[in-house]
């Protein structure tokens, strides 16, 4: 149902303005009102492209009512409008103007103004902010070892393989192994400028290869690039099937690490399935795994289950974007739509719509989330929300302590 506050404030005008030429449809970005006063029109670009894909030439503009012409003569121009006032006393609304010498245009503007004002109503929107794996570094080659950057760091996706300037960080003693090319440092200092789980997951690497094991990489191939190449060398097992199928000469000597950013659920299903045909299987202790990748998917699932429209944000042509909507699509019991920004959003995604999920991808463009939400706060009253499920390491030391006889108090068990 409606807010009625939007109900009770909600107005229609036909209103006059000087209209500009070179044009035939002017879609008011703030509007001037006669008796409202600054009348915000948020959801200006969504309106302009609905009409530019009908194949009319847009404008975008502030519009004022009543505006004089370029030759003082008052503006005679029809200008559809409607708008609301918020809780905040703030005036919101629509407005599209046309030249009073094109009455078929008159008659689109008037139309776009009242589909769009079909969608005014109290919505939530629910902004997810997922959780990535730790962004791991290279100082850029002209650098030394420790050398501050002032910001200028190299993704570690630059130095797939290990280039010249990451031996450099990364050179050290080389350690007996049934697989070639992997180092540690000898000193243990190691990796630096590589995320917490990378450098955790090449350490545990070499010191099972150093005990003579053969190490098996969990995570699927895309993800070797977050740790410079190191872990690519090993054997890589990315999903159960595989996992059924990888040849370890001997069984007793099997150990795996987990390539940072694997969701963990993935992983433990893989596990499973190694244990069971290596049953003096090594691995990395669990207080070494990132969670990122699974709270970034928990953190959809809450989104799909609480909205019923779920707007993927991103580069609509980039491969990530896709795969980002996929991922929504295999969480979702409602709809999911890609937008590459604001102008993206479409009338017939909104009308009976009272929560909307919002989501960013790697490839959305500066400021495309923010400004879609922006947009949908100019069809009606907004609630906007942060979502985000985190996941953080911690101590036995952090829990009451019941050891020796103590009592805990009620509710202070683990």
């Amino acid at each position: 149902m409606k807010e009625l506050q939007v109900n009770r404030t909600v107005r229609h005008d036909l209103l006059s303005f000087a209209a500009a030429g070179g044009v035939d449809l002017i879609v008011a970005s703030e509007l001037t009102h006669p008796s409202r006063g600054s009348v915000r029109c948020a959801a200006a670009h969504p309106v302009a492209q609905s009409l530019r894909e009908a194949g009319w030439r847009v404008g975008v503009e502030p519009l004022a009512a009543g505006a004089s012409g370029a030759e003082g003569r008052p503006g005679n121009d029809p200008l559809s409008v409607v708008s609301y006032v918020g809780a905040d006393g703030t005036a919101r609304g629509i407005g599209v103007g046309a030249s009073a010498g094109n009455p078929e245009a008159a008659r689109a503007a008037s139309a776009a103004v009242a589909e769009w004002s079909r969608l005014l109503r109290t919505r939530r929107v629910v902004v997810a902010e997922r959780r990535r794996c730790c962004a791991a570094v290279a100082p850029l080659p002209h650098m030394s070892e420790g050398q501050e950057s002032g910001g200028g760091y190299l993704p570690m996706e630059m130095c797939a393989g290990g280039g010249p300037w990451c031996q450099e960080v990364l050179t050290g003693e080389s350690l007996p192994m049934a697989e070639p090319g992997l180092t540690v440092d000898g000193k243990g200092g190691a990796y630096q400028g590589m995320c917490p789980s990378g450098t955790r997951a090449c350490r545990d690497a070499a010191a099972f290869a150093k005990d003579g094991c053969r190490v098996l990489v969990i995570g699927s191939e895309r993800r070797h690039l977050a740790v410079c190449g190191l872990l690519a060398r090993l054997t890589r097992v990315g999903s159960a099937r595989e996992a059924q199928c990888v040849d370890v000469s001997d069984a007793d000597q099997a150990a795996y690490v987990l390539e940072p950013g694997v969701a963990v659920t993935d992983a433990a299903e893989i596990v499973k399935v190694l244990r069971k045909r290596f049953p003096e299987l090594r691995g990395q202790h669990p207080s070494s795994w990132c969670y990122a990748e699974t709270d970034s998917r928990l953190t959809l699932r809450s989104l799909t289950a609480d909205c019923d429209l779920v707007l993927v944000v991103g580069e609509l042509g980039a491969a990530e974007t896709h795969r980002a909507a996929a991922a929504v699509t295999a969480e979702a019991e409602g709809v999911v739509k890609l937008v590459g920004d604001a102008a993206d959003l479409r009338s017939r995604w909104l009308a009976e719509v009272s929560a909307i999920g919002v989501t960013g991808t790697r490839s959305a463009p500066a400021g495309a989330v923010s400004g879609v939400v922006h947009a949908l706060s100019g069809l009606g009253p907004l609630s906007v929300l942060r979502r985000r499920v985190t996941t953080e390491h911690t101590t036995l030391d952090s829990w009451p302590n019941c050891a020796g006889g103590a009592t805990c108090e009620r509710g202070g068990s683990v």
